[in-house]
């Protein structure tokens, strides 16, 4: 919640007035979005594949916070200018983007780094927390369940097997699908 983009959307939901102290547009925000029921719910969902006998609250603890430790990225992108540079034998700058809200899900160079990297990036992915989007390829359809929250997943190169398409955990899916009325009669 320390980033621009982060205290940009909290002004802009919860700031009355330009002198609002952000602290406390922030607690109005959280509350507004029952921050308590979304630990509570990751929580239960974290500790549902633990041993509870093996420090439990350790566990947890590390995954919440090591969850929400996403680094911000930059990805150089390649523009149409550096194409016809490269074209002409020539040498540009490259363009370089900063991403919050997206990451990209990579085969890496198999170091030992770049493994820390795949598990902090799938496991901040399969939390209610940043990066919201993950972008991948080929590998993150090998035997990978992505993210309890997740709403939809378009695939850019269909594989001719269908098993091959990947998997989500539907929780979110079927949970946005259920509706509680007003005198309790739950709308499936």
């Amino acid at each position: 919640m320390n980033t621009a983009e982060s205290t940009a959307t909290v002004e802009l939901a919860c700031g009355k007035k330009s002198e609002d102290a952000h602290w406390e547009n922030l607690l109005t925000y959280c509350k507004q979005g029952n921050i308590q029921a979304m630990f509570d719910e990751y929580a239960h969902l974290i500790t549902n594949g633990l041993d509870a006998d093996n420090n439990l609250v350790d566990n947890l603890h590390y995954t919440i916070a090591s969850s929400m430790d996403v680094r911000t990225t930059i990805y150089t992108i390649d523009t149409f200018n550096a194409f016809k540079a490269r074209a002409n034998g020539t040498k540009e700058k490259p363009t370089a983007i900063r991403s919050h809200f997206a990451v990209a899900f990579t085969k890496g160079d198999g170091k030992e780094k770049d493994a820390d990297r795949k598990k902090s990036v799938r496991n901040s992915f399969n939390s209610p927390f940043r990066p919201f989007v993950l972008a991948s390829t080929s590998i993150g359809q090998e035997g990978l369940d992505f993210h309890n929250y997740c709403r939809r997943i378009v695939h850019w190169n269909l594989p001719s097997n269908p098993i091959d398409v990947g998997r989500i955990l539907r929780t979110f899916k079927i949970k946005k699908n259920v509706e509680v009325t007003d005198n309790g009669k739950i709308i499936i």
